[in-house]
């Protein structure tokens, strides 16, 4: 959530699909432990709504409560935070980072031993979240992860640790017609 000085807001809300909505507004009140905003569009949609926003130390969101309507339809949304001690990652879990030439960069999740997804950030651009599936060994003895980059253009993830990924291995992520790229795990 960012509120500027003029009081005009946006609250992006990131889905369990991996995809954000964003809404905007107009901030409306503020007191110690509460925002309330009044939610006025959300892309090119027309929105009507408040948005009741408590919040705790270091502006961490406890709740966020809204309900009104997007182009006519109702909606209701309703949060409710958990405060969390930040852990390392599990010794399960090992996450591999690269960025592709076009400025992609993107982060692979093993779980297990086995690639499940990969994250796609870029500046100024919606983020996606990439699901894989296990493909094949090549002549190398090397997992080959495929996926898709949002539905649309195809990728494959090289487990170069030969299916042992862990932290100081490598992957090699290509992607239908931007290349490939090399990421190091931790």
């Amino acid at each position: 959530m960012t509120v500027r000085p003029d009081d005009s807001a946006e609250l992006s809300i990131r889905l369990a699909d991996g995809n954000n909505i964003t809404f905007a507004g107009q901030q409306t009140r503020k007191t110690a432990e509460e925002i309330i905003l009044n939610l006025t569009s959300s892309g090119a949609a027309e929105v009507q709504g408040p948005a009741n926003i408590r919040y705790g130390p270091n502006n961490s969101i406890i709740s966020l409560s809204s309900n009104g309507t997007l182009d006519g339809q109702s909606f209701f949304i309703q949060f409710s935070g958990q405060q969390a001690i930040a852990q390392p990652p599990s010794a399960g879990i090992v996450l591999c980072t690269g960025q592709m030439s076009n400025g992609w960069q993107y982060r692979a999740e093993a779980t297990n031993q086995r690639f499940t997804q990969i994250h796609w950030e870029r500046a100024g651009v919606e983020p996606s979240v990439s699901t894989l599936r296990f493909y094949r060994n090549n002549a190398k003895g090397q997992p080959v992860y495929r996926g898709s980059f949002r539905d649309a253009t195809e990728m494959a993830l090289v487990d170069l640790s030969g299916g042992n990924p862990r932290p100081g291995s490598q992957v090699s992520i290509g992607v239908e017609e931007w290349g490939w790229s090399r990421g190091n795990c931790r």
